[in-house]
C-alpha cells in the first residue's frame, strides 16, 4: 500500500466519526425532536414589515380572532367573552369587492350575520377608538336599515388600535348594542356589540376592516375561518388578563 492510499485511508478513519454524528443528528434526532417538541421551527416571519413577528400567512395565524364570536358568553369581572366557535363564519363580500355591490372597491369582508343576534368581539386586545361620546357622537343609536334613519356608510362602528399601527373595524352594528366607547381598553374576544345592518346595508352582516397605518389590508391576511382561534393561544388567556 503505497503512502497516499494510508494517507486517505487515515484521514477517512479521522472524519468517519464526524460524518456518523451529522447523520445521527439530521436523520434520526430532528425528527423526533420535532415530535416530542423538543424542536420547533417557527412558521416564517412576514416580509410585510406591519405584521407581528413570526407570523407569515393565515396558515400560520399567531394572534387574531376571527371577529363573530360564539353563541355562549362568559362573564369574567363584568366582562362578557364570546371567545368559543364562531356562530357565523359565511364571507358573502370579499377585499376586493369584485361583486354586484362593491365594484371592486370595499376594503373588508363581511361576513354574514342575522341582524341582532350575533355576538361582535374583539380580534386582538387593544384600545378603543371611536365611538366617542365627548364628541357628542351617539353610541349606536343608528336604527337599522330599511326600517329606519340609516345614518349612512358604516352606521353603527366601532374601531380598536392594537397598537403599531394596526387598527381594526367593525361596521354595521345593531342599534344601541355597542358596550364600549373610545378610551376602553378591550381584551380578545370581549364582546363589543350585536350583528346589525345600520348604515349603507342591504341586509344582515358584519363589515369588517383591518387598517395598517391609515391603510385598508385584506382581513384574511390576519383572520381565517379555518382557524378562527389561533391554537397557540392558552385557554385560560382570559381568566390570566383579568387577574
Amino acid at each position: 500500500m503505497n503512502g497516499d492510499m494510508k494517507k486517505k485511508l487515515v484521514i477517512a478513519g479521522a472524519i468517519s466519526p464526524f460524518i456518523f454524528i451529522i447523520f445521527f443528528i439530521v436523520i434520526i434526532f430532528v425528527p423526533v425532536g420535532l415530535v416530542l417538541g423538543i424542536i420547533d421551527f417557527d412558521g416564517g416571519s412576514s416580509s410585510n414589515s406591519y405584521a407581528y413577528e413570526g407570523y407569515s400567512s393565515t396558515n400560520d395565524n399567531t394572534g387574531y380572532y376571527w371577529p363573530i364570536g360564539s353563541s355562549e358568553i362568559t362573564t369574567v369581572n363584568g366582562k362578557e367573552f364570546a371567545t368559543g366557535s364562531p356562530s357565523a363564519t359565511t364571507i358573502t363580500a370579499w377585499f376586493a369587492g369584485n361583486d354586484d355591490v362593491h365594484s371592486g372597491a370595499h376594503g373588508a369582508i363581511d361576513i354574514a350575520a342575522v341582524v341582532g343576534q350575533e355576538n361582535v368581539i374583539a380580534t386582538k386586545s387593544g384600545t378603543v377608538l371611536y365611538p366617542d361620546v365627548n364628541d357628542n357622537v351617539s353610541i349606536g343609536t343608528c336604527t337599522n336599515f330599511p326600517y329606519g334613519a340609516n345614518c349612512k356608510s358604516y352606521g353603527n362602528y366601532v374601531m380598536i388600535d392594537h397598537g403599531d399601527g394596526i387598527i381594526s373595524l367593525y361596521g354595521h352594528l345593531y342599534a344601541d348594542s355597542i358596550t364600549v366607547k373610545k378610551g376602553d381598553y378591550v381584551m380578545q374576544g370581549q364582546v363589543i356589540a350585536k350583528s346589525g345592518s345600520s348604515g349603507n346595508s342591504t341586509g344582515g352582516h358584519l363589515h369588517f376592516e383591518i387598517r395598517i397605518n391609515g391603510n385598508k389590508s385584506d382581513p384574511l391576511e390576519y383572520v381565517s375561518v379555518d382557524k378562527p382561534r389561533p391554537s397557540n393561544m392558552k385557554d385560560n388567556l382570559i381568566t390570566e388578563e383579568l387577574q
